[in-house]
C-alpha cells in the first residue's frame, strides 16, 4: 500500500472513531447530567515527494496523517428542568456532589436523590451523598426538606446538614465511570461559586441537531478518503496490467 492509502486509512480510523463517539452522544441526549464527548486528534503535515504522487485533500498541497488521542469532554452546563421533587437538586456552576462508593469517593452532577430506610440522602444506586460533615441524615417525620442555594438542609426541627460542593481546576482530569459518577485523578476543592438549586435536575448538554449535522459531515469525509483509496487502487492496477502486456 502507497503513501496516499496510508493517510486516506488514518483519516478513515479517526473518523469512524468519531462517528461511534457521536452515536453515543445522540444516545444519551436525554440523559440526565450527561456531558458531550468529542476526539482530540493530532494532526501530522508531510510535503508531497518529488514524484508528485497523490495526496490527501488539503488546499495547501501538504499530506495529511490522522491519529485519535483520546476523548475531551464538553463541561459545559446542560438546561435545568423543573421537576418540584424536593430531593431532585441540580448545581448552577462548576460544582460536583461528592458520594461515598465502596470503591471510594465519587463525584457526579447528577441530582436525582432519594431517602433510604435508613433515613440517608443517597444516590439512585444507594450510595450516601456527602454532606460538609459527612452522611446526610434526613430525619422521618420532621416536615418538608428545604434546601436552600449554598446547600443548607432544613426541616422544622431545625438544620439538619449541608450538601457539599467541590469543583477541580482541570476538570478533564475526571474519568467517567457509569452512572453519571466520575473518578477524581486530581484533589478536590470547595466550590464557593456554585449553587443549590432544589426541585430541578440538569438536563444532557447535548444538542442534537449540531450531533447530526457533524454526523453528516464524517460520513461525507468518510466517503471522500474511501474514493482516494479506490482511486490509488484503480492507478496501481492499470500500471500493473501495463506493465504485464508489455512484457
Amino acid at each position: 500500500m502507497e503513501n496516499p492509502s496510508y493517510i486516506a486509512l488514518s483519516r478513515q480510523l479517526v473518523l469512524s472513531r468519531q462517528l461511534d463517539i457521536i452515536a453515543n452522544n445522540l444516545a444519551n441526549v436525554n440523559t440526565a447530567s450527561y456531558k458531550r464527548e468529542d476526539l482530540a486528534f493530532v494532526e501530522y503535515l508531510a510535503k508531497p515527494d518529488s514524484a508528485g504522487n497523490p495526496t490527501f485533500v488539503r488546499s495547501d498541497g501538504k499530506s495529511s496523517l490522522v491519529q485519535d488521542l483520546g476523548m475531551v469532554r464538553d463541561t459545559r452546563q446542560g438546561p435545568m428542568t423543573q421537576t418540584d421533587a424536593p430531593m431532585d437538586l441540580a448545581i448552577q456552576g462548576d460544582g460536583y456532589f461528592v458520594v461515598d462508593t465502596p470503591e471510594g469517593p465519587r463525584y457526579t452532577r447528577l441530582g436525582r436523590f432519594q431517602v433510604d430506610a435508613n433515613s440517608q440522602l443517597v444516590t439512585s444506586d444507594g450510595y450516601a451523598v456527602q454532606g460538609t460533615g459527612g452522611a446526610i441524615v434526613v430525619p422521618p417525620d420532621d416536615g418538608d426538606v428545604k434546601i436552600a442555594r449554598d446547600g443548607t438542609i432544613s426541616t422544622i426541627g431545625g438544620e439538619i446538614g449541608r450538601v457539599q460542593l467541590v469543583r477541580f481546576a482541570d476538570e478533564s482530569t475526571l474519568k467517567h465511570v457509569g452512572s453519571g459518577l466520575y473518578v477524581a485523578e486530581s484533589a478536590a476543592e470547595p466550590a464557593p461559586d456554585s449553587e443549590v438549586i432544589q426541585g430541578m435536575v440538569e438536563e444532557s448538554n447535548v444538542q442534537p441537531i449540531i450531533e447530526l449535522t457533524e454526523m453528516i459531515a464524517v460520513l461525507r469525509n468518510f466517503q471522500a478518503a474511501q474514493k482516494m483509496i479506490d482511486t490509488q487502487d484503480e492507478m496501481q492496477r492499470r500500471v500493473i496490467n501495463t506493465v504485464v502486456a508489455s512484457s
